[in-house]
């Protein structure tokens, strides 16, 4: 681990990820701090630092990202597969759009 007045460094093995990183971004979130994750170069903002009428970016697999930028949600469409099967973008007011897909013959499709 790396620490200091303005950054942590935080590794994690795959094995832990799961059940450690949504604990450290409720700690993070709580304290005002932002995340980033270099391996799905994903910004995780906290609350207080977003608007109310972003966006959240849910896949299957994995986080949930705050008001993503135009290349996470693309970077996100591009991994929709037979284990991360759909992806939904929703706005805060109701509003959504879903990407799903589907395995036809051997072959996997995005509908």
């Amino acid at each position: 681990m790396d620490l200091s007045d303005t950054h942590v460094i935080m590794p994690m093995s795959w094995g832990s990820v799961g059940k450690v990183a949504p604990r450290v971004l409720d700690l993070a979130s709580r304290h005002g701090l932002v995340c980033f994750d270099p391996q799905t170069e994903v910004l995780h903002v906290p609350p207080k630092l977003r608007g109310t009428d972003g966006l959240r970016l849910q896949p299957c697999a994995g986080l949930p990202v705050e008001d993503p930028d135009p290349d996470v949600v693309e970077r996100a469409v591009h991994q929709v597969s037979g284990q991360n099967w759909f992806l939904i973008l929703e706005k805060r007011l109701g509003r959504y759009v879903q990407v799903g897909g589907e395995l036809r013959g051997n072959r996997w499709f995005r509908c």
